[in-house]
């Protein structure tokens, strides 16, 4: 009985910090059903313009606001709003659930670093350094996925090619990342350019 209850209270609270993401958005969802319903039914193009940006954009944006917010205030906000936006931009759907799960664990995952680094913060650079934190957060992120690109594009097909670990590599981004596969020798390496 006792394992009923306590997984009870364990969805109980899940759901209500969900609810707690939508909950202080609930006027723009609201005002995105009433522009939608009055731009089909008026069939007004501009009314009708403002459908698929706010669903794919605004929503998730501010669930995200409200989820990092909620787990480590303003710092927790930025953080869960940048990360949100990558989610945004690989998906084709609203990410309004991607949202309530990544905003709320990129807060968390900067709230356990800023643990560890702020004894560490001389005083008078508090400011700096907390800042510095979330930017070290999403490079982080995003040196995965520049790892990612370079397994995709230069371990083609199954055939292993040798590519060097330089940290140009990084710094330069994608362009980088076919320029070494070329340079490598890649034969393969031809099809980055016309992939997707």
């Amino acid at each position: 009985m006792s394992n009923d209850v306590s997984l009870r209270v364990k969805a109980q609270r899940l759901g209500g910090k969900l609810s707690a993401m939508v909950l202080p958005n609930l006027g723009a969802f609201m005002g995105w059903g009433i522009l939608t319903a009055l731009g089909i039914w008026l069939s007004n193009d501009m009314l009708k313009a403002f459908i698929s940006p706010v669903l794919t954009y605004l929503l998730p944006l501010l669930i995200a606001i409200s989820g990092g917010k909620m787990i480590y205030g303003e710092k927790g906000a930025v953080i869960g709003a940048f990360t949100t936006m990558g989610v945004i931009i690989g998906a084709d759907i609203s990410m309004l659930l991607g949202a309530m799960i990544i905003a709320p664990l990129s807060a968390w995952l900067l709230k356990k670093l800023d643990a560890v680094v702020e004894p560490l913060i001389p005083v008078g650079f508090e400011l700096l350094i907390g800042n510095l934190t979330v930017a070290l957060c999403l490079d982080r992120s995003g040196h995965y996925v520049t790892v990612c690109c370079v397994l995709r594009r230069c371990f083609h097909l199954g055939k292993q090619q040798s590519v060097t670990a330089d940290s140009d590599l990084h710094r330069a981004g994608e362009g980088a990342v076919s320029e070494q596969c070329h340079r490598t020798g890649n034969p393969d390496a031809a099809w980055y350019d016309t992939a997707e």
